[in-house]
């Protein structure tokens, strides 16, 4: 039981389930999938953001596109180029921080030469702009992190190869001590070929999807995974609607208690680890709680309220 039920929570939902019900564990889908998770993630542990337009953050050299606002990809603004040799160079904080970029479905060859002008211009990295997402999607929000010798430098970031363009949009610091957000994992389900909308899932494609989240957690320690697959949750057999899709009554009653106790598990540690923290603080306070179950299903709404 939590403490003090009732914490404020942000629930967030997303549908890992549906990409792998759609093509299976396929590459293409994995990668959108891992790139938008990371993205999400800066995004929800930002301090600030600084936009493009900021101009003691970003410098831009070459033939960029102007300044525009693009709601689809983003709340702010982006600039892009498609030429090699063009650059943008870009102040970090002395913390962590994330530089947000979209990533396309182009197999070309485009890449992103990362130099450090705060250590005489030394070639620190290099990423590809390209095979971030599927064909279906022309674009997919990423997220490149400084590398912790880098943070409060100044790092210049070159179209480096290929034609498929650099599109950058903001820069967001990390908060030092951000709220906690639970994960839940996919939910299996009894009988994937039931959907002649998403045909292909298995109980292996959603394990590959699953440990993306697994991953996501290392990268993010606050993070808390809730894994309704483990013995004693959920049971794919009893526990979703005659669309063998949506969770039941008892199903969502078992989701529920995967996310309490993932909660109380990761309060229970924190109290083990520090020292005069109140045995009675609510591991729901300023917590956000990130949705990937059945219920996230776009075919059809759930009739049983979640």
């Amino acid at each position: 039981m939590l403490p003090h039920p009732g914490g404020a929570a942000l629930v967030i939902i997303q549908g890992l389930i549906n990409s792998a019900r759609l093509n299976g564990a396929s590459p293409a889908d994995l990668a959108t999938a891992r790139t938008s998770l990371r993205t999400l993630m800066a995004v929800v542990n930002s301090a600030s953001r600084r936009e493009v337009n900021e101009t003691e953050t970003f410098t831009f050299t070459g033939s960029w596109l102007a300044t525009e606002a693009a709601p689809a990809k983003n709340a702010g603004v982006w600039r892009q180029t498609f030429r090699s040799g063009d650059c943008v160079d870009v102040t970090f904080p002395p913390g962590d921080a994330y530089l947000v970029f979209a990533g396309t479905n182009n197999t070309s060859t485009s890449r992103v030469a990362v130099t450090d002008l705060s250590s005489a211009g030394a070639a620190i990295d290099a990423f590809p702009l390209g095979d971030h997402c599927v064909s279906s999607t022309a674009w997919t929000p990423c997220a490149y992190r400084a590398p912790l010798t880098a943070r409060g430098h100044r790092l210049r970031f070159t179209h480096a190869t290929g034609t498929g363009p650099l599109a950058v949009g903001a820069l967001v610091p990390q908060l030092f001590a951000p709220s906690t957000v639970l994960m839940m994992k996919e939910p299996y389900l009894p009988d994937y070929a039931a959907s002649a909308m998403f045909p292909h899932g298995s109980d292996e494609a959603l394990d590959a999807f699953n440990a993306l989240i697994d991953d996501l957690a290392i990268e993010f320690p606050n993070v808390i995974v809730a894994d309704p697959n483990q013995p004693g949750y959920w049971n794919k057999l009893l526990h979703t609607q005659p669309d063998q899709v949506h969770p039941n009554e008892a199903g969502n009653a078992a989701l529920a208690r995967t996310a309490l106790d993932a909660l109380n598990r990761r309060a229970r540690s924190a109290v083990c680890n520090s020292v005069g923290r109140p045995e009675s603080s609510s591991p729901l306070e300023a917590a956000y709680f990130v949705c990937a179950c059945a219920c996230a299903n776009s075919e059809s709404p759930p009739t049983v309220p979640i």
